[in-house]
């Protein structure tokens, strides 16, 4: 599956129109759990947070990997493993 799929539902079913890591100087944490957003399995990731427009609000959206950070700020539309 395409990650742009993946990445785009995730925004969608957080009602944010972005992601970004909280902390620009986090060098990210290892995560047994994986990414809150493609669902990967265990690997380092980042707190991210992102925009509701309709509330005007941030909102935590959890722990987010490399791989999909990279889809956000560039639109780095890979296929995700499952």
């Amino acid at each position: 599956m395409k990650r742009s799929t993946i990445c785009e539902s995730f925004l969608r079913s957080n009602g944010v129109n972005c992601c970004t890591t909280i902390n620009n100087e986090d060098e990210g944490s290892f995560s047994r759990s994986g990414c809150d957003c493609c669902n990967g399995l265990a690997t380092t990731t980042y707190a991210c947070h992102g925009y509701d427009p309709k509330n005007k609000t941030v909102v935590e959206l959890g722990d987010i990997c490399q791989d999909c950070l990279c889809y956000f700020a560039n639109g780095d539309d890979s296929e995700v493993e499952k």
